[in-house]
């Protein structure tokens, strides 16, 4: 499902205090365990969104800690593969210092055409979830003002293309969260999913984009406490039939 285009209206606040040692709770006193894997676009139409990134992620864990949700993340900071411009990957575990360290030595820059390698960051991010911890809830967010290549071409030449990865996060059982433009193969992505897109506007300002994570974030409590699949098995049955599209 979509949301209504966010407003700049309200603000919020980062807190003095650091979360980051509640993080270390034991696994007894979570309410759920939550595995949230970021893309984050870092071309050069992306700096505002890039600085609002770096001042939310603070809040955003704050927010799930306070829900009792522990997360488990992990980040790739990505661009645009055809131009040669390699991503940067934090695995999964990764601290929160370590991922807010890397945002903050992260500049938009480069990219090439108008396209980006989106689907070859989604891949990335389903293989390093395979390794999640069984029953953890998974997410993938992708934050890009950009449609993906597809289909592409990575590194050792294998093809990714839209219908790849999303019959592969239909058989992980990964929701896909998105602050994207509300576009194809995005909105796809996170209906199959049962996941959300948050459109985001190319001339968003940090403070907005900020205020438009922490809505990921309550969102994202929201989701995960479910107790159903994220997909039935007939929306998986249908995933996997050949595409008869022309």
């Amino acid at each position: 499902m979509t949301t209504q285009p966010h407003s700049n209206a309200r603000r919020e606040t980062v807190r003095a205090a650091h979360p980051y040692q509640k993080a270390q709770m034991s696994k007894s006193q979570a309410f759920v365990q939550v595995v949230i894997f970021i893309l984050l676009d870092a071309t050069g139409s992306m700096a505002a969104a890039i600085e609002g990134a770096k001042r939310a992620l603070v809040r955003m864990v704050e927010i799930l800690m306070a829900s009792r949700v522990v997360p488990t993340l992990g980040l790739i900071i990505f661009r645009d593969e055809t131009y040669g411009e390699r991503p940067i990957v934090l695995r999964l575990g990764s601290s929160a210092e370590e991922i807010c360290e890397s945002l903050k030595r992260t500049k938009a820059d480069g990219g090439g055409d108008e396209k980006e390698s989106s689907l070859l960051a989604v891949r990335c991010g389903l293989e390093q979830l395979q390794h999640a911890e069984p029953g953890a809830k998974k997410i993938i967010l992708l934050i890009t003002d950009a449609p993906p290549h597809d289909p592409e071409t990575d590194c050792n030449g294998c093809v990714v293309t839209a219908r790849v990865v999303q019959e592969a996060l239909a058989d992980q059982q990964v929701l896909f969260f998105a602050c994207t433009p509300a576009i194809e193969p995005y909105k796809t992505f996170a209906n199959v999913t049962g996941g959300t897109l948050f459109p985001l506007q190319k001339d968003m300002d940090a403070d907005t984009f900020k205020d438009l994570l922490v809505d990921v974030a309550h969102q994202t409590v929201i989701t995960v406490r479910h107790s159903g699949p994220v997909i039935d098995a007939d929306a998986l049955d249908l995933l996997k039939s050949p595409d008869k599209r022309s």
